[in-house]
């Protein structure tokens, strides 16, 4: 938890665990992805 708070205050998107489960990989990413295009929307 402290890691995880600690990362985010430095910006990081998302922190995965190891070992990773089936799918985290790739649904982060797609969360990442969303959340950089609903951010990016406004700027533009």
């Amino acid at each position: 938890d402290k890691l995880a708070e600690s990362a985010q205050e430095a910006g990081f998107a998302a922190v995965l665990e190891k070992p990773l489960r089936d799918g985290v990989l790739v649904q982060t990413i797609g969360e990442v992805i969303s959340a950089g295009r609903k951010v990016g929307s406004d700027h533009c």
